[in-house]
């Protein structure tokens, strides 16, 4: 039962409402599609999220952790805005350019995850570094944050 409220958990966050029945019911499906009263509707109140960012923030799992402070925390979980090395306080991990990092708000609570611009060594070296920064250390500006809001899933708080 735990996993099946944790996948109703996860899919609810992202907009889309589930029905938990029992499937060794015979024509249960059959039933459901009829309109029956059948198992137990568990309603979505968000707002539907895209494919991409549901495959970002609930299928693959992180290779390492981001940590800010409550400034990048309001500006990536609050303003929908990309994760830039100033608000980074500490990395951990093992992650290559592309994989998958959560990000961590100063008390430790994952609010996010999303594909690093860059690898887990140059990530260590941008912490709180500003953008002009991050031209001088590395010689120039591949990226002018170190992800992008287009490729950050912000995880839903469930109460």
């Amino acid at each position: 039962m735990q996993s099946k409220l944790e996948a109703v958990r996860i899919t609810t966050a992202v907009g889309a409402s589930v029905i938990v029945a029992g499937g060794t019911q015979p024509g249960v499906l059959d039933r459901l599609m009829d309109g029956d009263d059948v198992g137990t509707l568990f309603r979505s109140t968000a707002e539907a999220v895209p494919a991409w960012k549901r495959w970002i923030g609930y299928t693959v799992t992180p290779k390492g952790k981001l940590h800010v402070d409550a400034g990048a925390a309001r500006a990536v979980q609050q303003q929908g805005k990309s994760l830039l090395a100033i608000g980074i306080t500490r990395v951990e991990g093992n992650f290559d350019q592309g994989e998958l990092v959560s990000v961590l708000d100063p008390v430790g609570r994952e609010i996010a995850r999303g594909l690093s611009n860059y690898e887990v060594d140059i990530a260590r070296q941008l912490i709180g570094k500003r953008s002009d920064e991050i031209e001088a250390i590395l010689g120039h500006l591949p990226y002018g944050s170190v992800v992008h809001r287009d490729n950050l899933a912000v995880l839903r708080q469930m109460d």
